[in-house]
């Protein structure tokens, strides 16, 4: 089956060095259905370059380029400014303790040994305001104490690694991590939480969208769903690393109720 013209393909959002081979074999299982679709866009690059630039630039350039095929998005963008531009596909099922089924929740995390943490004059490391893991889900995390809306200052660190870096070295008090980027630490590199401690969780939410074209047939979407299904259900190296056990199938509708999650205003 063709997709919807020539165009690129990408699965941007874990671009850690040491699961780039593992996301391309998954890729390939995916390809092996449906050959037609291009491989990977360039590690950590919008897709049209070899040049490597920063990563939320590269994120937004491929949800964005009109010769998108398919990519992998945060749900929050996705209900913002992808509303309407993209189809939903699905999301990948991940096997973490803070993952369950198709939903997830962020991890909040301090350092230890802090004899108070005032959550509403804390110090927040977020990667993005943009990031429904790291800033939505930390603002809904405060709420829910009772110590207001959002924390007392934010540094924007462009990565949940740097979000975990600045609490672990005294330059924030706390931090909302991804529930996969925060596995994958503790699996793969410890150092990065040594005297960091969870001491709560975001709201349980959709994991990340597989996204394609906005006018993708959808005869398209139901064999890529077949595909990524297939491919992600495999057990195989490849998606021990990325912690990875299948795929589901989920419409745009699925991710509308996180409009509730809006911070509010100040």
């Amino acid at each position: 089956m063709t997709p919807p013209g020539s165009g690129t393909a990408s699965l941007p959002m874990y671009p850690f060095e040491t699961w780039r081979s593992a996301t391309e074999s998954l890729w390939d299982a995916v390809r092996s259905a449906l050959p037609e679709l291009p491989p990977l866009a360039p590690w950590g690059t919008d897709g049209r370059t070899n040049g490597r630039t920063d990563v939320r630039t590269d994120v937004h350039a491929l949800w964005h380029d009109p010769e998108l095929l398919v990519s992998q998005a945060c749900g929050w963008p996705l209900i913002t400014e992808l509303a309407g531009r993209v189809r939903t596909v699905g999301t990948f099922r991940y096997r973490t303790a803070d993952w369950s089924g198709d939903h997830y929740r962020s991890v909040i995390v301090a350092r230890d040994g802090q004899v108070t943490l005032d959550l509403a004059t804390a110090r927040a490391a977020v990667n993005s305001t943009d990031s429904l893991s790291g800033w939505v889900s930390l603002t809904w995390f405060i709420g829910q104490s009772g110590d207001g809306n959002r924390p007392g200052s934010t540094s924007i660190t462009g990565s949940h690694l740097a979000s975990l870096t600045a609490v672990r070295d005294g330059a924030a008090d706390i931090a909302s991590i991804d529930a996969v980027t925060f596995a994958h630490v503790l699996r793969d590199r410890p150092e990065l939480v040594r005297g960091v401690i969870p001491i709560g969780h975001g709201p349980t939410v959709p994991c990340l969208p597989v996204i394609a074209a906005a006018d993708a047939a959808d005869t398209w979407i139901t064999a890529l769903r077949t595909a990524l299904d297939d491919a992600a259900g495999r057990q195989t190296d490849a998606n021990a690393v990325l912690m990875v056990d299948g795929f589901t199938p989920l419409d745009a509708d699925a991710y509308g109720a996180l409009a509730a999650l809006a911070p509010a205003p100040d």
